[in-house]
């Protein structure tokens, strides 16, 4: 029985951070959808909603923004943040998203689709030295790992966790030093 106050969640006395809602489904039209997302933010004192400004991404955006606002989420702490979701940031998220992961501060939901798309997911190096990150047409999609990636991008580093948690984020200075230097 873990409780809130447990210091077994995420090893070493620290607390993981986890996916709370997952929802995975196609065909949806972006009003409903922004619709849809503003809910959660008017139910979950959410601190930014990573909305990708890429392709149509941008119209995208300004419909979610504009669904937030009328739905009455006011909280000065929730801000629709549009990003580029270039080779670079795949490279800082995803890196993220390994570290958190194998130090056990980011538990992931069993869902089936998900994990899939994480397994699935390709890592090639260009030309110019940069890293394409995507999973191959012919495996599937990686909108969910892309998601997750975005998500866990907005995070900040353990040490800022504090806010949440009266636990410190790390038992000893010289391994905060060692892993985020």
């Amino acid at each position: 029985d873990f409780g809130v106050n447990d210091t077994r969640l995420g090893g070493d006395g620290r607390r993981a951070m986890f996916v709370p809602y997952l929802v995975a489904e196609s065909g949806w039209q972006w009003d409903a959808f922004a619709a849809h997302v503003a809910d959660i933010a008017a139910a979950y004192a959410m601190s930014v909603i990573a909305s990708e400004l890429n392709g149509v991404g941008d119209a995208a955006t300004r419909m979610l923004q504009l669904a937030i606002e009328a739905k009455g989420v006011r909280r000065p702490q929730t801000a629709v943040v549009g990003v580029w979701t270039d080779m670079r940031r795949k490279q800082a998220g995803f890196g993220k998203l390994k570290l958190f992961l194998q130090r056990g501060l980011l538990v992931l939901p069993r869902h089936p689709e998900l994990l899939k798309q994480l397994r699935a997911l390709e890592f090639e190096q260009s030309a110019a030295g940069g890293v394409r990150i995507s999973v191959p047409e012919n495996k599937g999609h990686d909108d969910l790992a892309m998601a997750l990636m975005q998500a866990v991008s907005c995070l900040g580093v353990p040490e800022e966790w504090r806010w949440y948690t009266d636990l410190p984020p790390f038992p000893h200075d010289w391994e905060r030093d060692r892993v985020w230097q």
